[in-house]
């Protein structure tokens, strides 16, 4: 459970535009493409807004790009699922569940 904390995810498993279920909601603006290379993107912070926003900024950015940003904002934590299923958590995430 959260208290005074805000969650939203991002993902690419619910909305698709082709019956292949390879062209997603979820667009990089850089290539007019749907983002490929993680799955879901899970965020913490104290708003709302802010969670929402940055969910689907870090799953266009990447695993990488996306867990830089996560990092060096304050208090905003993140759980990034790959296109592998590689399960990537900010450094503080644990703080929230263990």
């Amino acid at each position: 459970s959260l208290n005074d904390k805000s969650i939203a995810t991002s993902g690419d498993y619910r909305r698709y535009f082709d019956e292949s279920l390879k062209a997603h909601h979820i667009m990089n603006p850089k290539t007019g493409k749907s983002a490929t290379e993680l799955i879901s993107v899970t965020i913490i912070s104290d708003k709302a807004i802010d969670a929402d926003a940055l969910a689907t900024s870090v799953f266009v950015l990447g695993p990488v790009v996306g867990l830089e940003l996560v990092e060096s904002l304050d208090e905003v934590e993140g759980l990034l699922i790959t296109s592998e299923k590689e399960i990537i958590e900010s450094t503080g995430l644990s703080t929230f569940y263990r």
